[in-house]
């Protein structure tokens, strides 16, 4: 077959939870953002064309508007008494939702009336703080009481919660409740593995699948999912993930008039449409009479950088804008107070939660119950949160962030560690490492402490994406980093360092959503000549060079991606394709061959080197590498019957 490799070398920035348009998974096939649809190509494809890979950011199959249920504006209040036999616990997640940015944490936007009602006659804490800036390593955290260089997940699609994790929907379970959960992204879908535990896993609409490429549900889906589980004698284990938040941000019509356009404006309305469906599920529990024996607690996953430090979303720093987070409990049984003197982190929720339920709390949890803060005591012991951030490293090939926090300080540590005063300096604007060593030392020991320090580790390894998978999440490239890079890694770029490269990077990669090849090559060019190290700029400006046709230039800067990542199946084959089209066959096969044999390696490889096989007249080579995709157990019915029906 003749034409042009550009449906394989297109543009690919396949948005995840924790950026926009930051850090990403790559591959080569075409996006589509949630605004607008990427351009499709009209040259005709060298091999059969990979289908378009949609968003996260992709815009739902239903608008906002379409289920929004009535809402009445009345606040719920709960009556005042003991809970008398096993409480309910409605456990509710406000994705990439900030602290400061509800009403009841200090903002004045007006967006949060329900949260802030339950906080005005509940529990707040002042000082809550996530371990890391990524929605399923977060609520991985949530639900074990463990940190995930102890659960072992540290990013979103290529890790599975493991099944030795003991989760807090299991426990429940077999403590005679009855679990059920509603979730908003697929970030969450059952396949890795939150569902344990959990007797309905409500994610209807959700997939990764060539049938459901749909990323998000609205905020109406998920109340009205959980409010048709409410009734029940035996008491029950709820929890309702709101994904709203998170960019693109697309209130319905009402708050989006109300707040206003701007960026920041929809990012609040975003979070007034989710507070208004904590609404609904509340009003549905006074009218079931359940508030009595119902705790509510309401918490997030992690914050949103919004331009401070340079970091527009999520997942590239340890900012407190990331990392400071909501965490209000609520129930008949507690005086309202605001615990202001301590710090408590994510993994504190789950104990508390069994602690309240009555159930017994696993030994060697990173989280503490914080039961005696809810009746005004004390907690015996440091008040330490620990960090940590790897998208830098599988997005970047930076080095990864690990850190702690205290009250008053943060030592986070990349390539070299950066200290802030946090008394001092709330806005970590001041790098004191090189003039605290003593700080430096002590807290570098009790970092050590929380890596090391505080128990087993569980086995999560990172898992293989099915074609299908990979079409929708993105490609597995970006993984062979990830097992080398440690604490102190002085050999990779700091991502301290780099801030002002991620708003160049996110431009260079619009411009090539935009088909505007020519201004992302000059920026790519820039990045590569700043940044050699890079993979993800390396691999888009050979795809930028490929869709301009200058395949000796995208040759040139896919060998230099494979050098970066050699594991990645992914860039194997695309070095072939150009390796083709430059008419160097031998290098074409040579790395297609490397492609087949690395672990996800994508079903083109196999279609790219069986035809070249088959155009050297080798047919019993082309057949062996079709028979070999067909022997997966992964390959999808439309690649399957691709592959049965090439006659060589």
């Amino acid at each position: 077959m003749k034409g042009s490799p550009l449906s394989f070398l297109s543009p690919a920035w396949v948005g995840r939870s924790t950026i926009a348009l930051g850090a990403a998974v790559l591959s080569f096939g075409c996006s589509e953002s949630k605004e607008s649809p990427a351009p499709a190509s009209s040259s005709e494809p060298l091999l059969d064309a990979t289908p378009t890979i949609p968003s996260l950011e992709s815009t739902p199959s239903i608008s906002p508007e379409s289920a929004e249920p009535e809402f009445s504006n009345e606040p719920v209040l709960f009556p005042r008494g003991e809970i008398s036999g096993a409480p309910n616990v409605l456990l509710v997640s406000f994705d990439t939702t900030r602290a400061d940015a509800l009403d009841c944490y200090g903002a004045s936007h007006g967006a949060s009336p329900v949260i802030d009602s339950l906080a005005a006659q509940g529990i707040l804490f002042e000082h809550a703080f996530v371990p890391t800036p990524v929605t399923l390593p977060a609520h991985t955290t949530l639900f074990t009481g463990l940190d995930p260089n102890r659960h072992g997940v540290h990013d979103n699609s290529i890790f599975t919660v493991p099944d030795e994790a003991l989760t807090l929907a299991e426990l429940l379970r077999d403590a005679g409740y009855r679990t059920f959960a509603s979730v908003s992204a697929v970030v969450l879908l059952d396949r890795f593995g939150l569902n344990q535990g959990f007797d309905s896993y409500d994610q209807e609409g959700l997939g990764t699948s060539a049938q459901i490429t749909r990323k998000e549900r609205f905020a109406p889906e998920v109340a009205t999912a959980i409010i048709e589980q409410l009734d029940s004698e035996q008491p029950w284990f709820g929890f309702a993930h709101f994904y709203d938040p998170h960019h693109p941000y697309l209130p319905p019509p009402d708050l989006a008039h109300r707040f206003g356009d701007d960026p920041d404006d929809r990012y609040f309305a975003e979070i007034a449409s989710a507070d208004r469906q904590l609404g609904r599920i509340l009003q549905a529990l006074e009218a079931r009479d359940l508030l009595s024996r119902t705790w509510v607690i309401v918490v997030s996953d992690h914050g949103e950088g919004r331009g401070e430090h340079g970091e527009l979303s999520h997942g590239n720093h340890l900012h407190d804008a990331t990392q400071r987070i909501p965490l209000i409990m609520t129930s008949a049984a507690v005086e309202p107070r605001r615990v202001s003197d301590r710090l408590v982190t994510l993994a504190d929720v789950a104990p508390t939660i069994l602690e309240l339920c009555g159930v017994a709390i696993p030994p060697q949890l990173d989280g503490q119950s914080l039961s005696p803060l809810l009746v005004g005591t004390t907690l015996d012991r440091d008040d330490v949160a620990y960090l940590e951030t790897r998208v830098p490293l599988l997005s970047y090939d930076w080095s990864p962030l690990f850190g702690v926090r205290t009250l008053d300080w943060k030592l986070v540590i990349g390539s070299r560690p950066h200290l802030f005063d946090l008394g001092k300096d709330p806005g970590e604007l001041h790098d004191l490492a090189a003039t605290k060593p003593d700080v430096v030392q002590h807290l570098s020991r009790l970092l050590e402490h929380c890596r090391t320090g505080r128990g087993p580790e569980l086995s999560s390894e990172p898992r293989t994406l099915s074609d299908e998978e990979r079409r929708i999440l993105g490609g597995l490239g970006y993984l062979s980093s990830e097992a080398t890079a440690d604490i102190g890694d002085e050999d990779r770029n700091d991502p301290y360092d780099h801030v002002a490269k991620l708003e160049s990077i996110q431009r260079a990669v619009g411009l090539m959503h935009e088909s505007r090849f020519e201004e992302a090559i000059a920026l790519f060019e820039a990045l590569a000549q700043e940044l050699p190290g890079t993979f993800l700029v390396r691999q888009n400006l050979g795809t930028c060079y490929a869709r301009v046709e200058r395949f000796e230039d995208c040759l040139r800067e896919c060998l230099a991606a494979a050098e970066i990542r050699p594991q990645s199946a992914l860039i194997h084959m695309n070095v072939g394709i150009a390796a083709k089209e430059t008419g160097d066959r031998a290098l074409a096969i040579k790395h297609l061959s490397l492609a087949l044999g690395l672990s996800g390696c994508p079903a083109n490889a196999y279609f790219a080197l069986a035809d070249l096989y088959a155009d050297q007249g080798n047919r019993l080579n082309a057949k062996a590498v079709l028979d070999a995709l067909l022997s997966r157990p992964d390959i999808s019915p439309a690649d399957k019957q691709r592959a049965r029906q090439r006659v060589y």
